[in-house]
C-alpha cells in the first residue's frame, strides 16, 4: 500500500467561524490505480488531495506514505519526502514561462539532485514519455493547453514519483486533448504508480478504475 489516509479530519479556523473541509476520511490507494475523487464544490476534494500530499496537516487522524506514519514528521522532512514520493499535477500548469518545456522538467530533477549531462537526458526521457520530444525546446507560450499541461505531468514524473496527484488537470482543456491527458493519467496508472485525481470532468470517468464522491467532507460512496 502506497497512501492511506485514516480517519483524517481537516478543520480551517477555530471557535465560531471553524469549517470542517474534512470528517473522518478514511482511504487506502494502490499502485496501478487511476482513482477519481469527485464531489460538489466546496465537498473537500482538493483539501483531501492537499492532506494526501503532505501539503497541510491533518486535524486528527493518521496519514501513512511507503509505509510511513508522517502526520508527526517536522516540515523539512515532509519536504524530503513530497520530494521522493510525490508528483502534482495542476489545472493551470504552474510552469515557468521563460524556461523551456526540458528546463521546467529539469528543475524537477535537479531539486531531487541530479546534474549535468543526466539531468539533460532524464530531461528529455520524461518528454518523450509523454509524446512531447520535439517540442524540448519550446518555452509555454508556444505550446498548446494540451502540450503545457503534458510537460506540467512530465515534470510531475521527476524522480520517478510512485504517487501522482492531480487537481483538474482536464478542466482547461478541449475535447479531444482532455481525453488525450486523461488517457495518459490511465497509462501512467497502469504502469505501477497510485494516481489520484480531483475532477469535475466527466471524461475522466472512462479511464477511471475507482470513483469516490466527496460531501460535506465525507465519503459518500464509492465505485
Amino acid at each position: 500500500m502506497s497512501l492511506a489516509l485514516r480517519e483524517v479530519s481537516l478543520v480551517y479556523g477555530s471557535g465560531e467561524t471553524a469549517v470542517r473541509a474534512l470528517d473522518g476520511v478514511s482511504l487506502a490507494f494502490h499502485p496501478g490505480e487511476l482513482t477519481l475523487l469527485v464531489g460538489p464544490s466546496g465537498s473537500g476534494k482538493s483539501s483531501l488531495l492537499m492532506v494526501a500530499g503532505c501539503l497541510l496537516r491533518p486535524s486528527a487522524g493518521e496519514v501513512e506514505v511507503l509505509g510511513e506514519r508522517v502526520q508527526r514528521w517536522e516540515q523539512e522532512a515532509l519536504a524530503r519526502l513530497r520530494r521522493r514520493a510525490f508528483g502534482f499535477v495542476f489545472q493551470h500548469y504552474h510552469l515557468f514561462p521563460a524556461l523551456s518545456a526540458w528546463e521546467n522538467v529539469a528543475m524537477a530533477l535537479w531539486l531531487k539532485g541530479l546534474r549535468g549531462e543526466k539531468l539533460y537526458r532524464e530531461a528529455l526521457a520524461l518528454l518523450e514519455q509523454v509524446g512531447l520530444g520535439d517540442r524540448a525546446r519550446h518555452r509555454p507560450d508556444e505550446l498548446s493547453g494540451g502540450q503545457k499541461q503534458r510537460v506540467a505531468v512530465a515534470r510531475a514524473l521527476a524522480g520517478n514519483a510512485p504517487i501522482l496527484l492531480a487537481d483538474e488537470p482536464t478542466a482547461a482543456l478541449d475535447g479531444a486533448t482532455g481525453h488525450g491527458i486523461a488517457e495518459l493519467l490511465a497509462r501512467l496508472a497502469h504502469q505501477g504508480r497510485v494516481v489520484l485525481v480531483v475532477t469535475h470532468d466527466p471524461r475522466m470517468l472512462d479511464v477511471a478504475d475507482r470513483i469516490l464522491r466527496l460531501e460535506d467532507g465525507r465519503l459518500k460512496e464509492s465505485g
